[in-house]
């Protein structure tokens, strides 16, 4: 008692023993049957839940129960307390009891706050204690606007847009605790006073006024509720009555207050077609059709139907009774909860005895004929009536046959039998056999076909017995089965073929080869349609061709004994797995393509079966009578049903949907949608349900996390859906869901969430990856110039070593001796006398010797290493501009930009190459009257840049680098590639041609190394 007021408990259970003794003094025995028709489901205190007092279903679906341990939300399969429904945000020892409102959400009466309203995960709090109800559960009434009505036991008070007050004597009412309460349909509130006055107030109404029909005394509990059709019910010292119908039925009309009481009631209420259930002083009773009741009239027990402990229910102290949406049945006891459903199977009380190995054949007007191991054969009346005849006992074989005539076979003092009206006829048998038979069919000719357990078959014509096993071709130890159908042409199935007597001859199909042995133990024939069941399945036998029939579910239909087709197209079969139904339409289906997989429904315990049907006898274990009610014989009991109604009941409500938490990480998370989960989710899990209350059991769902299921994924009965990994993004988790006649509500809910990333997951941790990355490419591109660079001054170094040697060898030798021979020469013509022709001669021989020795000097100075200063590159370009400016007159101008840079002796040649060969180009060519040298050394790149204003470079010159034949401006090329350097050439549009060339820094400038490089040098420094 650590949830429940405990003064509220002990009060109720005080009224409820009282409610109890009440009944049981002044009750009236009803007649002791029970509820056969319904499907019984107990939660017991035992199982941990209590005492349950009251019951209420919510907007959604959910039932919200009042017990003894606290508040508890219900789906049909788990039970969750307030403070797990909430996520902690209302108290489990907090609450007293729970209302659920018609408009949405649920109102919770508290101990220390007053009321709570709870609705779409908010709380919102009601502290005036006023407005709140007495002891009773049910002491709550809520208005269409959404206004309560509380019979408090300071009176009654109502609750209206936030604030509470007293309702004033103004409006008729006399002041005091209102015994019980109700808002009927059309908007009524009705109060049932101590004083034993009924007080109703219309909407809208100036004030209350009396209903006549409802006077009478208050004895412990009073109970108000309205039927389906309108009409308002009281029950109170008087009885169960009607007090107010529709507007036909005035209760006004009704005379002077009478004294004349009743049977006592308790709770009550009424289900879907207006059939009364009420609580008594040991059990619940069940009345049906008591809408016709006259106001004022009192209910008599006598009429009811009840059901008690005896039949396996919880307690006799029964608090309410409530019907949900559903139409089942739902009752609130002392010791737990019980819910009755309609069963879709009715079964037929058998005679006291062992019964298995149960024969049926369907008798007229609802009756059916039974025999069993322990039963001698019997004839039971749709009422339930019937009669046995002991002079035949374990008659196991039953049979219908095309006239009606009902035949059995069995032990006795006959072997076979046949009805005569009321009478049991004994036919003679072949000479002194004693064999019992196992199956009977009588053939047009109205010749009776009979296999004994013999085996044998049997063909009676006239009085004249024959065996047929050879004719048919039965080997010996093969049963077989046998069937005749509507035409009198009788059907033999054997292991490998289908024989027809089709009262003139045998017409034989052999099986085809491949798996169709079935172990055919029934047969069903049906507008030329032959049907045979085995363990093995179902094979259809239709336009001289064997088929076997395919299932959508692969557990269908398991072992076969019995097969019905109706004339409606329907396919029933009844097996040891339990009933199964193929509907018209999927047979239809199925008998236009033999190859089609159909879809089924399977019955069984759940939906009233009583056990399941015999593996092989007594066959068949299924039968159709004649005005269409289907009979099926189980290992226990005697079940049947009615096609059409089945339909009429039928659940059509598409289940509700609602997922009740999403769990991450271990952690419960409820909210509105969308849903915040911290980054590092590796574990989600949500718990989802339907609202279907009548056989939760067999609701399936399937969902569907939107970006990583491409496809609805099947859950089965499953409530739980698991993800593990999810990337941080944003989500939508749907799910739908189908009740156990497959009704889906294709809408069904969703969550949206979103998974927050880890730092490493944001797009700016990302970039700044890529920016590293980016870095770091950047850094190894730099490495890799810098070593192809390296590479290439180790390669320009050996070619300036080469150069070296090539002039050494050349200063050496050949300016050595021409030296040697010039001053020969000098000799010889200083011999000479200045008039000989010959020294004139000899002298300008002299002279131009002396020149080709300076330009062989100058060239060996050439081979050698220069000095890698810049100045002497601006020194060499300005003297061989003004050289050239002395060969063809132009302006010339040289201009050095930027701080004067030390560079590569190799590279300070070949740009000077470049240069002397741009300004020869452009004072030989260009016809230039101005001519300008830019040298300039910026941070990262030298470059030499040579213009002129003269006729400009010809376009086709250009692009082919030169003339054919002439080789500077393609020299001038290969220089810059090996320099890694950019050269452009290109025509001025305003006149003449500009020549640039670009040489990277780290390539020109001595002593100058890439960035990489001189950051790893700068860390090395740094360590040194």
């Amino acid at each position: 008692m650590t949830k429940l007021s405990v003064r509220w408990f002990r009060s109720s259970v005080l009224c409820g023993a009282l409610v109890a003794l009440h009944l049981a003094a002044f009750g009236v025995p009803a007649q002791s049957r029970d509820l056969r028709d319904y499907y019984h489901t107990a939660w017991s205190s035992e199982s941990g839940l209590g005492s349950v007092f009251d019951i209420g279903q919510a907007q959604n679906g959910y039932l919200w129960l009042t017990t003894s341990k606290g508040v508890y939300r219900f789906d049909g399969v788990r039970f969750q307390s307030v403070g797990e429904v909430t996520n902690g945000a209302i108290k489990d020892g907090d609450v007293d009891s729970a209302f659920a409102s018609p408009r949405g959400g649920v109102w919770f009466v508290t101990r220390s706050q007053g009321m709570l309203f709870w609705k779409d995960y908010k709380v919102t709090v009601f502290a005036d204690r006023r407005c709140t109800p007495g002891r009773r559960p049910d002491g709550i009434a809520e208005d269409a606007d959404g206004s309560l009505w509380f019979a408090s036991s300071a009176g009654l008070f109502r609750l209206r847009q936030g604030v509470c007050e007293r309702v004033p004597q103004s409006l008729g009412y006399s002041g005091g605790y209102p015994s019980a309460i109700l808002m009927d349909r059309a908007g009524t509130l009705w109060l049932k006073m101590p004083s034993g006055d009924l007080l109703y107030l219309k909407r809208n109404a100036p004030k209350f006024q009396r209903n006549e029909a409802g006077y009478g005394p208050v004895a412990g509990f009073t109970y108000l509720h309205d039927a389906p059709d309108g009409a308002v019910w009281l029950t109170d010292g008087r009885g169960l009555r009607k007090v107010a119908g529709g507007a036909s039925q005035d209760s006004s009309a009704i005379g002077p207050r009478s004294a004349q009481s009743g049977d006592r009631f308790g709770n009550f209420t009424f289900d879907r077609q207006g059939a009364l259930w009420a609580a008594t002083a040991d059990g619940v009773e069940h009345f049906e059709h008591v809408s016709s009741m006259p106001i004022g009239a009192t209910v008599s027990r006598a009429s009811g139907v009840r059901f008690t402990t005896r039949q396996g229910f919880s307690s006799d102290a029964i608090w309410k009774l409530m019907v949900d949406r559903e139409d089942n049945l739902w009752v609130v006891t002392n010791s737990g909860l019980d819910r009755l459903r309609r069963d879709i199977f009715s079964t037929v009380p058998l005679p006291a005895s062992q019964n298995f190995q149960i024969g049926i054949a369907a008798g007229g007007q609802g009756s059916v004929w039974v025999g069993s191991r322990s039963l001698p054969l019997t004839h039971i009346a749709a009422d339930g009536g019937f009669r046995s005849f002991p002079e035949t006992v374990q008659s196991l074989m039953l049979q219908r046959d095309r006239h009606g005539d009902i035949w059995s076979s069995g032990k006795g003092r006959a072997s076979l039998w046949k009805t005569e009206g009321e009478r049991l006829a004994a036919v003679p048998f072949p000479g002194d056999a004693t064999e019992t038979g196992v199956e009977l069919a009588v053939d047009k000719n109205d010749d009776l076909w009979f296999a004994t357990t013999g085996p044998y078959v049997l063909h009676r014509t006239g009085m004249v017995w024959k065996n047929e096993n050879a004719t048919l071709g039965r080997k010996p130890g093969v049963m077989g089965t046998m069937g005749a159908d509507d035409h009198g042409n009788v059907w033999f199935a054997f292991s490998n073929k289908l024989v027809e007597w089709d009262g003139e001859k045998f017409n034989r199909f052999e099986f085809p080869d491949g798996p169709l042995n079935i172990s055919v133990a029934t047969i069903a024939i049906h507008d030329g349609r032959v049907w045979m069941g085995g363990a093995g399945g179902i094979l259809l036998f239709q336009g001289g061709e064997f088929h076997r029939v395919q299932w959508q579910d692969a557990s269908l239909p398991g072992r076969v004994s019995g097969i019905v087709e109706t004339p409606e197209g329907d396919l029933w079969v009844n097996g040891f797995s339990g009933v199964v139904h193929v509907p018209a339409g999927e047979l239809r289906r199925l008998i236009a393509d033999p190859n089609y997989a159909v879809a089924a429904e399977r019955f069984d315990a759940l939906d009233g079966l009583p056990g399941l049907a015999g593996e092989r006898y007594p066959e068949p274990s299924l039968v159709r009578s004649p005005e269409g009610r289907l009979w099926f014989a189980t290992t226990k009991e005697i079940a049947w049903i009615d096609p059409a109604e089945l339909e009429k009941h039928r659940n059509r409500t598409p289940p509700p949907v609602a997922i009740d938490a999403a769990i991450a990480n271990g952690r419960n998370y409820i909210g509105p949608s969308p849903l915040h989960f911290p980054a590092h989710i590796e574990n989600l899990q949500f718990d989802y349900t339907a609202l279907s209350l009548s056989l939760p059991e067999r609701v399936r769902f399937r969902y569907m996390l939107e970006g990583i299921d491409n496809d609805w994924q099947s859950a089965s009965t499953r409530r739980q859906a698991f993800y593990t990994n999810l990337q941080p993004g944003r989500y939508r988790f749907r799910v739908t869901a189908c009740n156990n006649d497959g009704v889906w509500n294709d809408r069904g809910t969703y969550l949206d969430f979103v998974i927050d990333p880890a730092f490493y997951q944001t797009w700016w941790f990302r970039g700044l990856c890529a920016l590293a990355l980016a870095a770091l490419l950047w850094m190894l591109l730099q490495m890799r110039i810098d070593r192809v660079t390296s590479q290439l001054q180790s390669r320009l170094a050996e070619r300036s070593d080469e150069r070296e040697r090539i002039a050494r060898e050349l200063h050496d030798t050949l300016l050595q001796s021409l030296f040697g021979v010039m001053l020969q020469f000098h000799a010889i013509a200083d011999r000479l006398s200045a008039e000989n022709p010959a020294r004139q001669v000899l002298s300008e021989t002299l002279t131009r010797a002396d020149a080709v020795m300076q330009e062989g000097r100058e060239r060996v100075r050439n081979l050698r290493a220069r000095q890698s200063d810049s100045g002497a590159l601006i020194d060499a370009l300005s003297t061989t501009g003004y050289e050239l400016q002395a060969l063809r007159p132009a302006k010339f101008q040289l201009q050095v930009k930027g701080r004067l840079r030390s560079l590569k002796a190799d590279i300070q040649e070949e740009i000077l190459l470049i240069g002397r060969e741009a300004l020869t180009n452009a004072f030989v060519h260009s016809q230039a009257q101005s001519i300008d040298v830019d040298v300039n050394f910026r941070l990262r790149r030298l470059v030499l840049e040579v213009r002129d204003d003269g006729v400009g470079i010809d376009e086709s010159i250009r692009r082919a680098w030169g003339r054919e034949g002439h080789w500077g401006l393609r020299g001038m090329r290969e220089r810059a590639n090996k320099m890694r350097a950019r050269l452009e050439i290109r025509r001025v549009a305003t006149g003449g041609t500009r020549v640039e060339l670009a040489v990277p820094g780290r390539i020109a400038y001595a002593g100058q190394r890439g960035i990489v490089h001189r950051f790893w040098q700068s860390l090395r420094d740094g360590r040194a």
